[in-house]
């Protein structure tokens, strides 16, 4: 009876901590789903809480670094219609690395 129980209760423990680690396992790739779920009657229920809230903040961030790079790589080009030419070469970089940035995060 008691191995019973321990094997129920570490079900309820070790279930989500695999779960967790294959959610983050598919965060780091880029796949999977946006929320980390644990099943009912499982043990640390605030941890995925906690997990979806910094995700979502991250999400957030995100969208708000992006769109803020889209404003910065706009500016850049009409800046360039202004700048001399010996200038160009130095926000055509700059706007390289914007792009290639932009292309990192927007897989």
């Amino acid at each position: 009876m008691v191995f019973i129980i321990c094997i129920f209760f570490s079900h309820k423990i070790a279930g989500p901590m695999f779960k967790l680690q294959k959610f983050l396992h598919e965060k780091k790739n880029g796949t999977g789903h946006d929320k980390l779920y644990f099943r009912k009657g499982d043990y640390f229920h605030e941890v995925a809480d906690d997990i979806n809230a910094v995700f979502d903040q991250l999400d957030k961030n995100h969208h708000s670094d992006l769109d803020y790079l889209d404003e910065v790589k706009s500016y850049l080009g009409n800046l360039s219609m202004v700048v001399p030419e010996d200038k160009q070469a130095v926000l055509q970089e700059i706007t390289s690395r914007i792009e290639l940035i932009q292309e990192r995060y927007n897989r």
